[in-house]
Formats: C-alpha cells, sequence, structure tokens
C-alpha cells in the first residue's frame, strides 16, 4: 500500500492524478479544451499510457481521457509529457470542470462551431479562472441545435443553438405536398385559412428545418444565437436547467457565464432565476414574491408579465392574474400562450359571471381597437371572446378586421376562417 499523506493525495486529485481502489496506482485525467484531439496527441497518449501506465486508457464523459494504472513515481514523467504535446492534467475539484461540446462543428443538424466556441469558453474559464476556488464544481455544455445530444440542461450552465424563423405568408402558395409540414421534426406546423400554413410557437424548438424546407421562401431566419439553460444538476441527484429564456450571441453567453458563476444573492437576475426556480416547483406564492423584487429591472419584458400573471392565476387570484397577463399580451401579441391562459381564467369562472365579464372584455377591446388603431390585437381578442360568447356573427366581425389590420398575421386568419366555418360561410 502506497504510504503518501492525505493531503499529497488531494493536492495530486487537484491535478487530475487520481488514486485508485487499489491504493497504489493512480489515473491521469489528460484534458482537451474542447473534447477534440489531434493524431499527434493522441499517439502522445498511447505512448505515455504504454511507458507509464499499464498500457489502457478509458473515455470520460466529459470527453477527457483517463491514462490507467500508474505508479506514483511516474506521475511527474507523465505530466511532463502531456504539457510537452499541449495539453493539461485536470478536470477536478471545486472548479469550472472541462468544457463539453457536441460534434456541431461538423454534424448536419449543427447550427455554430460548438468546438471553437467550447474552445473559447475553455480558455476564459477553464484555463483563466483555473486558480478560482468556488462552491461547487461548475459544469458548462454546449449543444449546437435544440436536438440536445449532449444534455445541456443538466449541467450548472449550458446552451444550445437557435435558428429563429419567420414566416411570410404572403410567399406561401398552399402546396398540396407542403414542404414544412413533412420537415418539421416537432410536428409545429399545421394547415390554417385558405391552406395556410400556421405555426404552433409554443411547440417550435428553432431548429430552423423551416427554411430549406418551403421552395417559395415563405420562412426566412429570423435570429440565430444560443438558448440559455441554468441550474442543471446529474449526479447524486437529478434536476433539468431551467430555461431563462430569449436568444444570445457569443459575447452575451460569456458574460452570462460569468454571472453564472459569480451570482450575487441580491442581484436581479439571480432573484429572477430564483423566481422561475421556485415556479418550477409550485411554489407560487415564494415565487410572485421574488419576482416582484426585481420588478423595475425586468417591466418592460413580457416574460417576466407573464410569469407574475401565472404566479396570481396558479394563487386563484384571477383578477390581478388577467391584469397582469394583458400587459404580457400587449407587449407580444404573438404568445399564444398567454392567451389561452387568458381566455382559461374566463371559462373557470361561474358561467353567468363569465358571459357577462366575456362580453365587457370583448367590448372593452373593440373600443380600444377604435381609439388606438394601430394593432390588430384587440381584434384578435375580441373575436376570440366573442367565440366564447357563441356571438359568431360578432367574432367573424372583429375577426375580419384583425386580417385588414394585419394580412400576415397567421393567427387571425385561422380563427376567422374557424369563426366562418361555424357561421357556415366560406372563406374568401
Amino acid at each position: 500500500m502506497l504510504k503518501i499523506t492525505d493531503a499529497e493525495k488531494k493536492a495530486l486529485k487537484g491535478r487530475g492524478l487520481i488514486l485508485t481502489n487499489d491504493g497504489e496506482h493512480f489515473i491521469a485525467r489528460i484534458v482537451a479544451p474542447n473534447g477534440v484531439f489531434t493524431n499527434e496527441q493522441m499517439q502522445m497518449v498511447t505512448d505515455v499510457a504504454r511507458k507509464y501506465g499499464d498500457g489502457r486508457v478509458a473515455l470520460t464523459v466529459r470527453l477527457t481521457i483517463e491514462i490507467q494504472g500508474i505508479p506514483y513515481e511516474n506521475l511527474e514523467p507523465l505530466c511532463a509529457e502531456v504539457e510537452a504535446a499541449g495539453l493539461v492534467t485536470g478536470g477536478t475539484g471545486s472548479i469550472v470542470r472541462p468544457i463539453v461540446a457536441c460534434k456541431g462543428t461538423v454534424c448536419v443538424h449543427g447550427l455554430f462551431d460548438t468546438q471553437a466556441f467550447a474552445k473559447r469558453i475553455y480558455d476564459e474559464f477553464f484555463v483563466g479562472w483555473h486558480t478560482v476556488t468556488l462552491p461547487h464544481k461548475f459544469k458548462i455544455a454546449v449543444g449546437g441545435c435544440p436536438n440536445n445530444c449532449v444534455k445541456p440542461g443538466l449541467n450548472d450552465f449550458g446552451v444550445y443553438g437557435q435558428c429563429v424563423p419567420e414566416q411570410d405568408l404572403i410567399k406561401c402558395r398552399s402546396c398540396v405536398k407542403c414542404g414544412v409540414i413533412e420537415r418539421c421534426p416537432v410536428h409545429c406546423v399545421s394547415r390554417g385559412a385558405a391552406g395556410k400554413i400556421v405555426v404552433d410557437t409554443e411547440k417550435c424548438t428553432n431548429c430552423g428545418k423551416c427554411i430549406a424546407a418551403c421552395p417559395m421562401h415563405s420562412f426566412s431566419e429570423k435570429e440565430r444565437g444560443y438558448a440559455v439553460v441554468i441550474g442543471g444538476i446529474w449526479g447524486k441527484t437529478q434536476r433539468l436547467g431551467t430555461n431563462i429564456g430569449g436568444v444570445y450571441s457569443e459575447d452575451e453567453v460569456m458574460k452570462l457565464i460569468e454571472k453564472a458563476i459569480l451570482l450575487d444573492p441580491e442581484d436581479s437576475e439571480y432573484v429572477y432565476i430564483k423566481a422561475g426556480l421556485c415556479k418550477d416547483k409550485r411554489d407560487y406564492e415564494g415565487a410572485l414574491k421574488l419576482y416582484l423584487q426585481c420588478e423595475s429591472d425586468y417591466d418592460q419584458t413580457p416574460h417576466f408579465y407573464a410569469n407574475v400573471g401565472e404566479c396570481y392565476d396558479s394563487m386563484g387570484q384571477k383578477d390581478e392574474a388577467l391584469s397582469w397577463l394583458e400587459r404580457a399580451a400587449q407587449m407580444e401579441p404573438d404568445n399564444a400562450g398567454v392567451r389561452a391562459r387568458i381566455l382559461r381564467i374566463f371559462r373557470a369562472q361561474p358561467k353567468q359571471l363569465a358571459l357577462e365579464e366575456v362580453r365587457q372584455k370583448a367590448e372593452l377591446y373593440a373600443r380600444q381597437m377604435t381609439e388606438s388603431g394601430n394593432s390588430a390585437w384587440h381584434w384578435i381578442e375580441s373575436g376570440l371572446l366573442y367565440m366564447e360568447l357563441q356571438e359568431y356573427g360578432q367574432a367573424a366581425n372583429q375577426l375580419e378586421r384583425a386580417v385588414a389590420a394585419d394580412p400576415e398575421d397567421p393567427f387571425a386568419h385561422s380563427n376567422l376562417a374557424r369563426a366562418y366555418r361555424l357561421l357556415n360561410r366560406p372563406a374568401d
């Protein structure tokens, strides 16, 4: 049995030199900047494994290589040869751990050069912050697309590629065989009014496949970047990370990583993330308290109003919920989830009271639209509410105005077609 102190064992482990269960030999964990080794580096690995270990090499889930069966006296010469090849041993302890990247650089689904981005993160946070001891190990994963092969949601900080599509209904020719419907991997596309394509934005993962699928180029790239998930756990306990919403550039992601590592409990971003975690656990009262703490920093964000409204709704405070949800809907008219929740709240009321409130709300939206005249949103909401009242003529009237205000709004077209069907009236 090897006789070294516990302090020596800890120091060696901090360098990626880990004592094995036989009490005599070590493994050496070799880290690549982005999980990619050159042929020269792989040759070095096989050479030192044969020269200093027992010839065996193992791969880890974080894309590092571990040389097996190394006697204590061979550790330093092995490390010298590893460093001479431009690599390091390490990846242990309460630090930023080796960065994991998927094969998005070469994958047909990849939206980004994931390995290059992982190298940038490695240089900044694994190398640059190597001497910074954290409260716990911090794992980062980089995924190239919404397939999430590298499991970014099970890391402390994960990102994955996004290609947000934008639809131009004027270019849609209602093809009998629609390439977009056939190509969409999550089946979020269907036919709406006059055969036009309607996208369910709640189901869309922003993979961008629809852009190349339409021969009429009715879909284009609106935005490209990364989605960010924070707080994933993969170990003795598991938790899927929280998507913080939005699409971020690489520079913005780098800033977010630093903020995540150095979270200040008083910082509004930390409070907002913590509120989301409480909401995930259905602690709506706790989530609401935290959301309202950071209102001044997020009062221009529709996501903030939607979250507060959801908390009030889940707590049974329907009037407060409607107040916040309506603000969210005004700021983000295309958010079908917010619209659906508003209508669910109305339906949840006692029938007689609900009908009167629905009628008042429908008339209010119509008045607001008459006064503002600058958005189809109020016409759509008014039409939907009249449909709740089963007054389909009034609903069609409001939705026709919505289509006139915004001819490219698929939500307006699809609901107008529905109103016509209920009236047994053909669509134009």
